[in-house]
């Protein structure tokens, strides 16, 4: 249960300062680690996304989180944060977002994030989708799902913040 109250009142900015976060357009995603969510395409972002630009923040733990955050030190992907499973701070981090990606399975987070007006970038997630995005309007939902899909989605989003703020 996400304590939405408690978070409402801070400012993007200073939820990435609580965080720790760099201040640049940031891209969440949160939800179990595993293969059929999708995580690692927040790598495959981070590693084809300008760093200077974006911030790719994960929370979640499961089956991946060591071999992503193996990953992370490999290819030095300095824009990536990967806290693991978060409690008491989610709220903080949604507030600190710009954009939630779900890029696989998955469907009550799609809610979680548009409690905090951000737009949502999915693919395929369980079907809520259909139901809770506007293509659009307060999302996108792709029609292929492949990276260059997302790439284009989040960069627009953070080219066209006016856009992005009315999603």
């Amino acid at each position: 249960f996400l304590r939405i109250s408690d978070s409402i009142r801070e400012t993007v900015a200073e939820a990435r300062s609580k965080l720790s976060l760099n201040e640049r357009f940031t891209v969440l995603y949160t939800g179990t680690l595993d293969k059929n969510k999708r995580p690692e395409l927040m790598l495959d972002l981070a590693a084809v996304c300008d760093a200077e630009r974006f911030n790719f923040v994960l929370l979640g733990a499961g089956e991946m989180l060591e071999e992503l955050r193996e990953r992370v030190v490999r290819e030095k992907l300095s824009n990536v944060y990967l806290p693991g499973r978060v409690t008491d701070s989610l709220a903080l981090y949604f507030r600190a977002s710009d954009v939630l990606l779900v890029p696989g399975r998955g469907g009550i987070v799609i809610s979680e994030g548009m409690a905090f007006g951000l737009p949502v970038v999915t693919h395929e997630a369980d079907g809520t989708e259909y139901d809770l995005i506007q293509n659009g309007i307060t999302g996108f939902i792709l029609e292929k799902g492949e990276l260059s899909d997302f790439r284009n989605a989040i960069e627009f989003l953070q080219k066209n913040s006016g856009h992005s703020a009315e999603m």
